[in-house]
């Protein structure tokens, strides 16, 4: 089925963006178009652009249908107007402009204000008074409303200009409006957009909650500048308890013995930018101890963080072994001391000590110990309070002659292993005799071991 749609502009004006659109039914297949048609789905169109006044377009497209039946094609057209509504804008011939040195500034800072009065017509116009009511954040000597009433005249195509210095009190931002004035109730009002910002550090501390004595803690801290202008002279300052051992910090850092504080001269701080240092410490203390943190910049009020370090006891095991004797002969006695520290805040639960003689010695006597052969294990101490001591003593005798080595070993509960050797001589002499004809034994003092002190 060929058909043709005819396109016909019967108006006395010229119409743009002609669009023509015809809807398919169901099965109808497009086989030939005139011009060429864009064919969407079931729909073919042509994008004709204008048509003049008293000029038509014919549309040719033929079609096969699917099936019998009526067959029903609509076509839609849509257009503009050649031509819209066109307005001159001229300026008006009063006018008064509205500018500012510069749109942010912080508390305490300045703003100067440029006042442009300009007379755009053919006329003089008389008696121009100017009036500015600053906002709240903005203030001038002559007080929130400043008048500027003998401006005088002018001229056609004179302009005039003038400053207001203002000073900025209050954080935030503000709408300045200036309003010009003149005989005959002529009006010009002009406005400007400022922000007062209040200057700030933000401070971040980033390190553990809870620590144990004698074991390091890390810190990081953060300066950020959050604010429109940069920190000058920025100085951080971080202050330690009195029980706090500094071990390192970042470079640039320095140590205030007096307020027990490390501090860092920062370099400045663009907006939106940030710095960060470092420090380890190490607690000798248990308890809860406070940790100060502030830091302070040119014309920035100081910002400052508080934290609380929860630090715990710990047992700390130390193990000495002396030997009364450490050169004998067969059958001289000795005596060895060992001496168990404990150097933490801390109670150390389930300390066990266990000494092993050459083969050179043989061990005569231990308080609280089981000796079998050349190992001496002492009784399990149920707990060694913090700062607590405690010494064990072994009485032995060279046995024959040699060198050899005492092994003694220190265990505790959630605690490393201790061990000391001490080297012993064993020689083949009689035993050493006394002016008094007693051995050398009998000059060595000797107490029973495990005394709590």
């Amino acid at each position: 089925m060929a058909h043709e749609i005819v396109i016909r502009n019967a108006g006395y004006r010229a119409i743009a963006e002609v669009h023509v659109e015809e809807a398919l039914p169901p099965g109808v297949r497009v086989l030939r178009t005139d011009p060429p048609a864009l064919t969407h789905g079931d729909r073919v169109t042509w994008d004709m652009g204008a048509l003049e006044a008293g000029t038509e377009r014919r549309l040719k497209i033929e079609v096969q249908p699917a099936s019998a039946g009526e067959l029903h094609l609509r076509p839609h057209v849509t257009f503009l107007p050649s031509s819209g509504l066109r307005t001159q804008v001229i300026r008006p011939q009063f006018g008064v402009e509205l500018k500012a040195d510069h749109d942010k500034t912080p508390c305490g800072g300045h703003i100067a204000f440029t006042i442009r009065v300009s007379n755009d017509g053919n006329a003089v116009i008389h008696n121009i008074k100017l009036y500015d009511q600053l906002p709240a954040g903005l203030s001038h000597p002559a007080g929130q409303r400043v008048g500027i009433t003998r401006f005088g005249d002018l001229q056609p195509g004179e302009t005039r200009t003038i400053t207001l210095d203002t000073s900025a009190v209050k954080a935030g931002q503000f709408r300045n409006e200036v309003v010009a004035q003149a005989d005959g109730g002529i009006e010009a009002r002009a406005s400007v957009e400022v922000t007062v910002a209040e200057p700030s550090l933000a401070l971040r501390v980033d390190g553990p909650k809870k620590g144990s004595t004698q074991r390091d803690l890390d810190f990081q801290l953060e300066v950020s500048n959050p604010g429109p202008l940069p920190a000058k002279k920025i100085r951080l300052v971080q202050t330690l308890p009195p029980s706090f051992q500094t071990i390192g910090a970042s470079t640039g850092a320095t140590f205030d013995e007096a307020q027990h504080a490390l501090t860092w001269t920062l370099p400045e701080l663009a907006p939106g930018q940030r710095q960060r240092v470092t420090f380890r410490v190490k607690a000798s203390t248990a308890g809860d101890w406070p940790l100060y943190t502030a830091v302070q910049a040119d014309k920035i009020p100081e910002s400052h963080v508080a934290n609380v370090l929860h630090v715990e006891g710990v047992p700390a095991l130390t193990l000495e072994v002396h030997a009364r004797e450490d050169r004998l002969n067969v059958g001289d006695e000795t005596v060895y001391d060992l001496h168990v520290f404990n150097q933490g805040d801390a109670p150390c639960a389930g300390v066990r000590l266990t000494a092993w003689l050459p083969e050179e010695m043989t061990p005569l006597d231990a308080k609280d110990a089981q000796i079998q052969q050349q190992q001496v294990q002492f009784a399990p101490l149920s707990q060694l309070p913090a700062r607590g001591d405690v010494v064990y003593r072994i009485r032995a005798r060279g046995q024959r002659p040699g060198k050899g080595r005492v092994r003694v070993e220190l265990t505790a509960e959630r605690e490393n292993p201790l061990q000391r050797d001490l080297s012993i001589q064993v020689n083949g002499g009689p035993p050493a005799q006394t002016p008094d004809g007693a051995t050398r034994a009998g000059y060595t003092k000797s107490t029973g071991g495990g005394d709590l002190r």
